[in-house]
């Protein structure tokens, strides 16, 4: 920012910072970044733009936001035409507009199959919501499945797949895996 003030650009420079997919560092047992775990799946995003209204500056926002709505923000902020097939949305709508009909759930998938003699990294795939998180392995057999309820247990500690409590809600979550892979797959 000190720069851009000096060379006179801060003014009309929006600055996109972002990042890598996250890493386990031991969380949940695991290294690497191959699961859906927070830990894995998080990104950081920060934006700046120096024309956002005041009332706008919000530091978070609990919307689901993914990477692949990067590329239309920024061919919006540049006000350029946002192709129709290109996925992710344009966040300055979420930014600017306070309530929009956003997103409220993604798929998850890490369906890339390493080699057996290399590592194993069996394939998962899942439903990611602002409350429920839903995993499934789909090399195990049977099928190992997690469910988390991320308002009370936002570290993912306690697999709620086998608590009778929550058997609507898994299955809810099973179903619009289904919905997700018949729109995606």
């Amino acid at each position: 920012m000190e720069e851009l003030n000096k060379l006179g650009f801060a003014e009309n420079t929006i600055i996109i910072y972002s990042g890598d997919n996250g890493f386990y560092l031991g969380e949940h047992g695991l290294a690497g970044k191959w699961y859906g775990h927070e830990e894995s799946i998080r990104v950081p995003l920060i934006i700046y733009n120096p024309d956002l209204k005041q009332e706008c500056k919000d530091p978070r926002k609990a919307e689901i936001v993914l990477n692949i709505d990067i590329a239309p923000t920024i061919l919006a902020l540049c006000n350029a035409n946002i192709p129709a097939g290109m996925q992710g949305r344009n966040l300055s709508e979420l930014i600017n507009n306070g309530e929009v009909d956003w997103r409220t759930d993604f798929l998850y998938e890490h369906l890339y199959d390493v080699p057996q003699e290399i590592v194993y990294i069996p394939r998962s795939e899942g439903v990611v919501s602002l409350d429920y998180k839903y995993l499934r392995y789909i090399d195990s057999s049977p099928i190992f499945e997690e469910l988390y309820d991320l308002k009370n247990d936002p570290c993912e500690t306690k697999n709620l797949k086998n608590d009778p409590y929550y058997e609507n809600v898994l299955d809810s979550l099973r179903i619009r895996l289904k919905e997700f892979c018949n729109l995606y797959k």
